[in-house]
């Protein structure tokens, strides 16, 4: 009889895997977080991005990246990007001030990206989104999204973080999921799924996994 899919891979509901780590820098939960509201609100999006690159074409953004690699906390960052006038940004986006501060080449290098691609006029796959472009365009392994969610927050999965060929490792802990959708049976390539602390049970997990 042929083994399930599910067979060679890592499930755990309830504890930690000690023996899979991994070294490679893992997509995080507030860059799932940003990117989401990106999409949420476009605007927003063009917005912060016109700006960011209006600095660049006067130098003071690699004054910026200085900055959010010299230790200072995400708060102080925050200021620091209004005193640049990249654009105000409300406390509620806290998930934009981390992502400067953690991995300013990364954001950089994805607006330089995009505005060149809009630029030459090239546009986007079909059903392709701006979170989609951003895993493409790092080849995540690692997907590290532990506690991205407080309490009443929207806590549905994009489907964009199941369409990246290449993830061996899925960690969703502390995330209060009632079911996991069928998606994740696109990622053929996962070795270690974490499901610690969510509101999941046997009958939840799809059959695609």
């Amino acid at each position: 009889m042929a083994a399930s899919p599910l067979s060679k891979q890592k499930v755990f509901m309830g504890m930690i895997n000690h023996d899979n780590r991994r070294t490679i820098e893992p997509f995080l939960g507030f860059e799932l977080l940003l990117f989401r509201r990106f999409q949420q609100q476009p605007g927003l999006w063009y917005e912060w991005r016109t700006n960011l690159s209006r600095k660049a074409s006067h130098g003071t953004v690699k004054d910026l990246e200085a900055a959010c690699t010299s230790g200072d906390t995400a708060l102080q960052t925050l200021e620091s990007l209004e005193e640049l006038g990249v654009g105000d940004i409300h406390q509620d986006l806290w998930f934009l001030s981390v992502m400067v501060h953690r991995r300013p080449k990364n954001l950089l290098e994805f607006v330089e990206m995009e505005i060149e691609r809009e630029r030459c006029k090239r546009l986007p796959k079909y059903g392709e989104t701006l979170m989609m472009r951003y895993l493409n365009l790092y080849n995540f392994t690692v997907l590290s999204l532990d506690s991205m969610f407080k309490f009443g927050d929207d806590n549905r999965l994009p489907r964009e973080i199941f369409r990246c060929p290449n993830v061996k490792s899925l960690s969703l802990k502390y995330n209060s999921l009632e079911y996991l959708p069928c998606d994740i049976g696109r990622m053929s390539k996962l070795e270690y799924l974490a499901l610690t602390n969510n509101k999941l049970s046997v009958w939840s997990l799809p059959y695609s996994l």
